[in-house]
């Protein structure tokens, strides 16, 4: 019986999706190959966590000509939009306002994220009228 979707990646999952994310789609061999650049990795380890993942159906396990290869199938833009949500509703009464005045006022951002920001709301304002 599959288990049932965590809502989020663990930290240890994260970590196991960067590689997938920045390399593609890769063999177990090479997958521990990345995560021993960070630490330790052993190989039976990794494949636990990625049978797990494929379970909450963040990876895929698929035949190619390289053999089998691990791909992921959560992009990085869903998990980030997930785990920015789940946040501002947790932490920031579900306000993106809230969120993005915590970062201005902590001193969270330097000079070229405000920049950015500035121009992405300009870009909007424009958009809107």
């Amino acid at each position: 019986m599959a288990r049932p979707g965590n809502e989020h990646p663990t930290d240890r999952e994260l970590t196991i999706l960067n590689v997938l994310w920045e390399r593609g789609p890769s063999r177990l061999s090479a997958i521990c190959g990345a995560l021993r650049q960070g630490g330790s990795a052993a190989p039976s380890t990794v494949a636990t966590m990625l049978k797990i993942m494929r379970q909450k159906g963040f990876v895929e396990r698929v035949s190619s000509d390289k053999g089998v290869v691990w791909e992921a199938r959560l992009t990085h833009e869903e998990a980030g939009s997930g785990m920015l949500e789940t946040l501002m509703n947790r932490l920031f009464d579900g306000s993106a306002r809230k969120v993005v005045l915590h970062l201005l006022e902590g001193g969270e951002l330097s000079r070229k994220d405000r920049e950015e920001i500035r121009r992405v709301l300009e870009t909007t304002k424009k958009a809107k009228r």
